[in-house]
């Protein structure tokens, strides 16, 4: 169980690492949804800052052999992003409901600061550290733009109506993602800290995400993005990531992810806490 865990954590990252680009690259057959999103990719270009409340949750069943367990986490947290700056900082907490175990509570704490990102996770009997690992140089602006660029053509969206989000009134787009191009990005990014080692050109899209399911609410008043969902369908067998030959397992996992945005180009204050800067460096294979 544990092996495959750790291996299917960098698909899922990489996976919401792509929610927030998807929409700035949408096309739609829709005239009045190809208009929401050209204004929206113009509004969102000129963003220089953000936060943001997260709430997501993971149902997950883990097989091994004969042996079925279920497990859950939730996760809320708030994250802001300085973009010209190019750091950013995130605060989570976390239940975990573990076979086996009693229901465990956890925080995590992450920053990205001068090209590193650092991470803590405090939990019941593990080591309170920081850690810390370089951001490899293919994750950059040239990167995703290239990912951008692919799902210009790869997603097609339609506007589902209009809501009130916090007091905003909102366009409603519901976005149709094609996620081979998602993965064709993914193989271009080998060998850095979000693959773990797992070479996703070899993987097979199609026995993994089962559905990716993606909702914006767009300001109608400066078309800006006040609220992002996303709902991931998983299949994954530890012989789809290249995990060692003596192990085995599958996972299935159901995971929901709400995010609302707020507070749009206003001054956010990222400073590492003093003790991250004694931070252990980790790398990946």
């Amino acid at each position: 169980m544990k092996i495959i865990l750790n291996k299917a954590l960098p698909v899922i990252a990489v996976l919401l690492l792509a929610i927030p680009l998807v929409l700035t690259g949408c096309t739609s057959k829709d005239p009045v949804a190809a208009d929401v999103l050209k204004n929206t990719t113009a509004a969102m270009s000129k963003i220089s800052s953000y936060k943001a409340d997260i709430d997501m949750k993971m149902d997950m069943t883990i097989i091994d052999g004969s042996d079925t367990q279920k497990a859950t986490v939730e996760m809320t947290g708030t994250a802001s992003a300085d973009m010209l700056k190019k750091n950013s900082q995130m605060n989570m907490d976390v239940d975990l409901d573990i076979p086996g175990s009693n229901t465990q509570k956890a925080t995590e704490e992450a920053y990205v600061v001068d090209g590193w990102d650092f991470m803590k996770t405090n939990m019941p009997g593990a080591a309170d550290t920081w850690n810390k690992m370089k951001i490899p140089a293919t994750l950059n602006q040239d990167q995703i733009a290239q990912l951008t660029a692919l799902m210009k053509t790869a997603v097609d969206s339609s506007l589902q109506g209009t809501e009130t989000v916090n007091g905003t009134d909102c366009y409603v787009i519901k976005v149709n993602a094609d996620m081979a191009a998602l993965w064709k990005w993914l193989s271009s990014q080998q060998g850095s800290s979000l693959t773990n080692g797992i070479d996703f050109s070899k993987l097979d899209l199609s026995k993994i995400i089962k559905d990716f399911g993606l909702k914006y609410w767009v300001a109608k008043k400066g078309y800006q993005i006040v609220k992002a969902e996303a709902e991931i369908n998983m299949n994954i067998d530890a012989s789809d990531l290249g995990v060692n030959s003596g192990a085995s397992g599958s996972m299935t996992m159901l995971m929901n992810m709400d995010m609302t945005f707020s507070d749009y180009n206003k001054a956010v204050n990222i400073v590492l806490p003093a003790e991250a800067k004694n931070a252990k460096e980790i790398t990946t294979p």
